[in-house]
């Protein structure tokens, strides 16, 4: 996540001890701390906070200490599913999905994803509400330039949807399978540039892809890794492309053959993007 006022990218490590990073990009310094709570996404808020998703809902960070400062709770606390990735309309509306935790043991198992995940709007007094159904493991919310086509993809079945949006109410229809090709591995996080085109990162395929809105890949990013997991526009000029990248269960062998697994990248590209969105709210949600 960019945050244009710091000049600097934030990102997370999920866990399984969830840190927080941020780095001021002129000089390369680097911030981190460890957090109370696993974290999935995070995103600027109105209020010059950061906003996250923990397991159970919205997590408030103070960018400056990198300190939790409240929360809102959205799921019940007994729950064996997790928030994932989300993004935020231009209306700052919250866009997520929940899935099976596969962090989570029991009976000394961890969760296998299925596709009972849900669909959520967060609009800005805090309120969820389920849009959509039969996710396994919900990535890459992002918006076309005209703000009348949501992108989403689900890691599970593989494929990136496009659907109708209203950005007046937020509404979403019409859900279309856009792209899927296994080849290039599985989708995860993406980003979205001032033509129109997704960023898509490929677990288990070393590349961020370029898709179109019609669904042809016009440009592979190759990786020394393969493990991408998310990606995001930043810079004074919205033009370099960060990419996140993780080594989670990966063997010391082929740890050896990839030895920049799980680091943070960065490519200067001759287009520039658009930001990821900022939540918006109108009061203090309750702890």
């Amino acid at each position: 996540m960019w945050r244009c006022s710091t000049n600097e990218i934030f990102w997370l490590d999920a866990g399984p001890v969830c840190k927080l990073f941020a780095m001021e990009i002129s000089s390369g310094s680097i911030r981190t701390r460890i957090m109370e709570t696993n974290l999935y996404c995070l995103r600027n808020s109105n209020d010059g906070t950061l906003v996250a998703l923990s397991k159970f809902g919205l997590v408030w960070i103070n960018p400056t200490n990198m300190t939790l400062i409240n929360s809102h709770q959205l799921l019940d606390k007994g729950t064996n599913y997790r928030f994932n990735d989300a993004n935020c309309d231009s209306s700052g509306r919250i866009w997520t999905g929940t899935m099976k935790d596969n962090f989570q043991v029991i009976n000394e198992k961890l969760q296998t994803v299925d596709r009972t995940g849900k669909l959520y709007c967060i609009d800005n007094n805090g309120k969820s509400t389920i849009v959509d159904r039969y996710y396994g493991c919900p990535n890459t919310f992002a918006w076309a330039p005209d703000n009348k086509t949501m992108y989403c993809a689900d890691s599970l079945s593989g494929w990136i949807y496009t659907y109708s949006f209203n950005s007046g109410n937020g509404n979403i229809s019409k859900r279309r399978e856009l792209y899927k090709n296994m080849s290039f591995g599985i989708p995860d996080g993406s980003a979205i540039d001032r033509e129109g085109c997704l960023w898509n990162a490929r677990w288990c395929g070393s590349a961020v892809l370029r898709i179109t809105p019609t669904g042809l890949v016009d440009r592979v990013i190759k990786l020394p890794v393969s493990r991408v997991t998310d990606c995001a526009f930043g810079g004074h000029d919205l033009s370099t492309l960060f990419i996140t990248t993780a080594k989670q269960d990966m063997l010391s062998s082929e740890l050896e053959l990839e030895p920049l697994a799980g680091d943070l990248f960065a490519i200067s590209l001759d287009v520039t993007g658009i930001d990821k969105g900022v939540a918006s709210f109108t009061k203090q949600l309750p702890i």
